[in-house]
C-alpha cells in the first residue's frame, strides 16, 4: 500500500471510531457496512480510491484533499479550522426587514478552514450551516447535505442558490432563484418539482418571500 492509500486508511478508521462505528458509518456514507470494513480491515484493507475518498468527504462535510493529509501537515493545519455549529431548519418567523433565526442547534459541524474562508471571501460572524432535508435539490444538495450560509447575502443574485422562507412557512428551504419577465422563480434542480413564481407586483407589496442567505458550501463550493 503507497503513503497516499496507508494514509486514507487510517484516517478513515479514526473517522468510522470517531462516528459510532462501521454501522453507523455506513449510514452517514449511505454504503454497506461489508465495504466500510473492507477498507478499515487490519490485514488487507481495500484501497480506497479518489472518487470515493472526495465522496467520503463530502457528506461529511470536511475539507477536500482532508484524508490525504499525513499528521504532520495536519498539526499546523489543526489551529486554522473553523467550527460552524450545524442548526435545525426549524424557524422562528420573522420578516423582510428582520430576518428570522435559527432555534435549535444539533451536535453537527461543518469544518472549514480559513484559508478556504478567505478563498471563498466569507467571514466567520456571517456563517450558519443547516441540514437539507428532501430531494428538491438533488443532485446539486443531496438530502441530508450540510449546508453554509451567508447571512450577510440577502441581495438575490440571479440563478444562484438561497435559504428562504416564503409565505407563512416556518421551515427554512434552499432553492434556486431566477429572475424573468413576470417575477421571481423559485427553482427546484431536481426537474420532479415544480417551480414557483413570485410576480413582482406581489413580492413588492407583501412579505411573500423571506431572503435568510446565500448559500456558499455545501461539501463544495458553489
Amino acid at each position: 500500500m503507497n503513503t497516499s492509500a496507508e494514509t486514507r486508511t487510517k484516517k478513515i478508521r479514526l473517522l468510522v471510531e470517531n462516528n459510532g462505528g462501521v454501522v453507523k458509518f455506513s449510514e452517514l456514507l449511505d454504503r454497506d457496512q461489508s465495504q466500510i470494513s473492507q477498507w478499515i480491515s487490519l490485514k488487507s484493507p481495500k484501497k480506497v480510491g479518489e472518487k470515493i475518498a472526495r465522496e467520503i468527504e463530502d457528506k461529511l462535510s470536511l475539507p477536500h484533499g482532508y484524508l490525504d493529509r499525513d499528521d504532520n501537515y495536519l498539526e499546523p493545519i489543526n489551529s486554522r479550522i473553523v467550527e460552524i455549529p450545524v442548526h435545525e431548519a426549524t424557524m422562528s418567523a420573522g420578516t423582510l426587514d428582520q430576518p428570522p433565526t435559527f432555534d435549535v442547534l444539533t451536535d453537527d459541524k461543518v469544518f472549514l478552514t480559513e484559508n478556504e474562508l478567505q478563498e471563498l471571501q466569507l467571514k466567520r460572524e456571517n456563517l450558519q450551516a443547516f441540514k437539507v432535508r428532501g430531494d428538491s435539490m438533488q443532485y446539486t444538495i443531496n438530502d441530508g447535505a450540510r449546508v453554509v450560509v451567508d447571512r450577510k447575502q440577502r441581495d438575490i443574485i440571479d440563478n444562484r442558490v438561497y435559504a428562504i422562507t416564503y409565505g407563512s412557512e416556518l421551515l427554512a428551504r434552499v432553492k434556486r432563484l431566477r429572475k424573468t419577465a413576470k417575477g421571481l422563480l423559485i427553482a427546484s434542480d431536481n426537474r420532479a418539482y415544480g417551480d414557483e413564481l413570485i410576480e413582482y407586483n406581489e413580492y413588492n407589496s407583501n412579505v411573500v418571500i423571506n431572503i435568510i442567505g446565500r448559500v456558499v458550501y455545501v461539501g463544495n463550493k458553489l
